[in-house]
């Protein structure tokens, strides 16, 4: 009984913030107000396109001969890798994919932050109302129609919980962590995603204090590392790219 309440519980949280969201993403969620044909010939997105089209041929393409001179777009501030895109460009329609990605960004978002604020032990209605500021909030309503910048709305969050739970002596959020930490580095830009690790840290100093070296951190560091080497198989070949490009050249100066 006690399971079933919990489920059911579950349930009615998911379609509270689904519908809530739904009510403020639907010009988007059924026609081309976001992302659609013309934005994507003008601006040189139609490497998503070719994505998905690939996607639905059985394949992968990661190198754009559409874009420029002929792109490794799979080394980019993309998100190809992001595993509901992936799921969403395979059966979808590009404009349409892209769309519910961006919803379903703002709502794994939203969820998140329920479950990140409920585990801080506020009250279901405090977690609820949390969960749509966080969502809702201006930063993320400007950013959020690119993929890459709407995924760490979710990630920050879910690694800030992990790394709580963890330190509470859940010895099973040290995989699930690892996961999360990786999808942040694959699927999320990667500027954000490296502040929210620094956050992270400074998250988990805090949860530790007044010892140095607690549980929080041994966990945060231990996430991480599992995370990186998730994700190496993205990372390590944009590191060895990145000295040709003309990022690169900024960085080295």
């Amino acid at each position: 009984m006690i399971i079933n309440a919990k489920i059911g519980r579950g349930l009615l949280i998911f379609f509270l913030f689904f519908i809530g969201l739904a009510f403020i993403f639907w010009p988007s969620l059924g026609d081309q107000k976001i992302f659609n044909d013309y934005y994507a010939h003008q601006t040189g997105y139609n490497f998503y396109k070719d994505f998905g089209n690939s996607l639905r041929e059985g394949h992968i393409q990661l190198w754009s001969s559409s874009y420029m001179a002929g792109f490794p777009v799979y080394l980019t501030q993309i998100g190809l890798f992001n595993p509901t895109g992936l799921l969403l460009f395979r059966f979808f329609d590009y404009v349409l994919a892209y769309n519910w990605l961006i919803f379903l960004n703002f709502l794994f978002a939203g969820l998140a932050m329920y479950w990140f604020i409920r585990n801080l032990k506020l009250s279901v209605s405090a977690s609820i109302l949390a969960g749509f500021v966080w969502a809702l909030s201006y930063n993320n309503i400007q950013y959020g129609s690119i993929p890459i910048l709407s995924v760490p709305y979710a990630f920050i969050p879910l690694f800030f919980g992990v790394i709580l739970k963890y330190s509470e002596n859940n010895k099973k959020y040290l995989i699930l962590g690892g996961f999360v930490a990786a999808y942040g580095l694959i699927a999320g830009f990667i500027t954000v995603v490296f502040f929210a690790f620094i956050a992270a840290l400074a998250w988990a100093l805090f949860l530790d204090w007044p010892r140095f070296f607690g549980k929080a951190l041994r966990g945060y560091i231990l996430i991480s590392i599992i995370g990186i080497f998730l994700a190496s198989f993205w990372l390590l070949p944009v590191l060895n790219y990145l000295p040709h490009t003309l990022r690169g050249e900024a960085v080295t100066s």
